[in-house]
C-alpha cells in the first residue's frame, strides 16, 4: 500500500519535472547570451537572437506552468518532452556514429595516401633525384617558424633547385623541379623582366599536375612572363608576406592576388605568428630572397625531423570517446548541421583580411603594379551545389577596395558544359590540367 507521503511525492513530481525543464531552459539561455560577447565562430547577431527568442519563450513557458497547469497537463507535456529529447538525442547519436565512421575512414585513407608519397620520394631519391617532400608554410605556423642556428626564420618558398613532388589526385605524382627561390617555375622565367605574379596558395602552386600544368605555365603560353609564387596551404598573412619578401623585389606590372575558399579560415591559424608583422609594420622584412640558404637548410632539418616523428608513431593513441565528442552531442552538432547548412556565418577575420588587401594593393601600386583579385571556386560547388562560406562578404569587401575581380565561377566554369570533369577523375581535390588551364585562358581574356 502507498502511504500517503509517497503518494505527496508522486503529485509533486509534474512540478519536479518542470523546475527541471525551468533550469534548462535558464541555462541555454545564459549561454547563447554569453556566445554573442564570445563567439568560437560569428554567426552574426540575427542567429543568436533566434536561439535567445526559443530559450526565452521556453521560461515563460515553463514558469506560468508551474503556477497555472495542472498535474495532469505537467504530466503529460512532461513525457512529452522527454520522450521527444529522447528521440532527437538518439537521432544526434546515429548521425555521430556516422559521422565519425566517415572520419576514420578519411583518416585512413589520408594515411594511406602520406604513406605512398613518402615512399614516392623515397624512390625518387634512390634514383639520384635530390627530392624531398613538398614543404608548405602552415607546418611551421604553431611554432613561429624554424629554428636553425639559434635563429628561427618563417620559410614561405621550399627547398631552391630540387625535386619535389605532390599527392597523386590525378593518378600520378608530379615531378617537380624548383627554381633558385624553391617555388615551382622554370628558371628561365628569371631572364627577363616579370610580367605577372601568382600569389595564392596550392591551385597556384599547382597541386597536382606536371610542372608544364599549372596556371603559370598556361599564361606564359599566352605570351605573359609569369612568376609562379604559389604555396600550399597559404592564408592571407603568407601571401602578403611572398608580395613583401619576393614579388616587391621584381616588381612585375601585374599581381594576381588568388583567392581560395579556406583562406578566411587560415587567418585563425596565421594571424598569431610573426607574419602579422608584415602588416602592422610598414618597413619590416625577413630579406628572404637573400636567405635561402638558410632556408634550404632549415626547411631539410624540419622534413628530416618531422618524417623521423612519424615513423617512430609506431602506435596511435586512440580515445574511444573524447571531451569535444561529448560536447558537441550535448550541442547537437551533428543534427544541426543537417537542418543548418544555408546559415551565413559571419566571419570574423574580415576586417584582417580587408586590412591585408589594402596594405597588397598599396605596396602594388607603390612600384606602378596593378593587382587582380581571382576567386577560384572548389568541389563541392558543382558536387553539391554548395556556396563558399564568406563568399558574399569577400567580394564585396575586393569590391569597396576597387580591386579588379575574375569570378572563375561565374566567368568560366559556371557556364561550362561539365564543370565536374575540370576536377580530378571527377572526384574532390584540385583542378585536374583542364581546369587550371580554362582558369589561366580566363585571366588571359580579363587582365589588361
Amino acid at each position: 500500500m502507498i502511504s500517503s507521503k509517497n503518494i505527496s511525492k508522486i503529485k509533486k513530481l509534474p512540478n519536479y519535472f518542470f523546475i527541471f525543464f525551468l533550469i534548462i531552459s535558464l541555462t541555454f539561455f545564459s549561454y547563447i547570451f554569453w556566445k554573442i560577447f564570445n563567439p568560437s565562430i560569428n554567426h552574426g547577431l540575427t542567429y543568436y537572437i533566434f536561439y535567445l527568442l526559443f530559450a526565452f519563450l521556453a521560461i515563460l513557458f515553463f514558469l506560468v506552468g508551474i503556477f497555472y497547469f495542472d498535474n495532469t497537463k505537467k504530466l503529460n507535456i512532461s513525457l512529452l518532452l522527454i520522450s521527444t529529447l529522447f528521440t532527437i538525442y538518439i537521432s544526434e547519436l546515429i548521425v555521430s556514429i556516422f559521422n565519425q565512421h566517415a572520419i576514420n575512414i578519411e583518416l585512413r585513407d589520408n594515411k594511406l595516401k602520406e604513406s605512398e608519397y613518402v615512399n614516392f620520394i623515397n624512390d625518387l631519391r634512390d634514383k639520384g633525384y635530390d627530392a624531398y617532400p613538398n614543404f608548405y608554410p602552415m607546418m611551421v605556423a604553431p611554432t613561429n617558424g624554424i629554428l636553425i642556428n639559434e635563429k628561427k626564420i618563417y620559410p614561405l618558398s621550399g627547398i631552391s633547385n630540387s625535386f619535389t613532388s605532390f599527392h597523386s589526385e590525378n593518378g600520378y605524382n608530379p615531378i617537380i623541379k624548383t627554381d633558385k627561390h624553391g617555388f615551382n617555375n622554370n628558371p628561365d622565367v628569371y631572364n627577363k623582366q616579370i610580367d605577372i605574379a601568382l600569389i595564392g596558395d596550392s591551385f597556384v602552386e599547382g597541386w597536382s599536375v606536371n610542372q608544364n600544368e599549372n596556371i603559370a605555365h598556361y599564361l606564359n603560353g599566352f605570351g605573359w612572363n609569369t612568376i609562379n609564387l604559389g604555396k600550399g596551404s597559404m592564408g592571407p598573412l603568407h601571401e602578403l608576406a611572398t608580395l613583401i619578401e619576393y614579388a616587391k623585389i621584381y616588381k612585375p606590372k601585374i599581381v594576381i592576388w588568388f583567392y581560395c575558399f579556406n583562406d578566411i579560415s587560415n587567418l585563425n591559424t596565421s594571424k598569431s605568428t610573426i607574419l602579422k608583422k608584415y602588416l602592422d609594420n610598414i618597413d619590416y622584412s625577413n630579406n628572404l630572397i637573400d636567405r635561402q640558404k638558410e632556408i634550404d637548410e632549415s626547411i631539410k632539418s624540419f622534413l628530416s625531423f618531422h618524417l623521423e616523428k612519424k615513423n617512430s608513431s609506431i602506435s596511435i593513441k586512440n580515445e574511444w570517446i573524447s571531451f569535444s565528442q561529448i560536447k558537441n552531442f550535448i550541442k547537437l552538432v551533428g543534427i544541426r548541421n543537417l537542418i543548418e547548412p544555408n546559415i551565413q556565418e559571419k566571419p570574423e577575420n574580415i576586417d584582417l583580411f580587408k586590412k591585408i588587401l589594402v596594405r597588397a594593393n598599396s605596396e602594388i601600386n607603390k612600384w606602378g603594379g596593378n593587382m587582380y583579385f581571382v576567386y577560384l571556386p572548389n568541389y563541392l560547388n558543382y558536387s553539391k551545389g554548395k556556396k563558399h562560406k564568406f563568399k558574399n562578404e569577400v567580394i564585396q569587401t575586393v569590391k569597396d577596395l576597387g580591386i579588379p575581380l575574375i569570378d572563375i565561377h561565374e566567368k568560366a566554369f559556371k557556364s561550362h558544359d561539365d564543370p565536374l570533369s575540370l576536377f580530378p577523375f571527377r572526384e574532390n581535390g584540385h583542378y585536374n590540367k583542364y581546369g587550371y588551364k580554362l582558369v589561366a585562358e580566363t585571366i588571359n581574356i580579363l587582365i589588361e
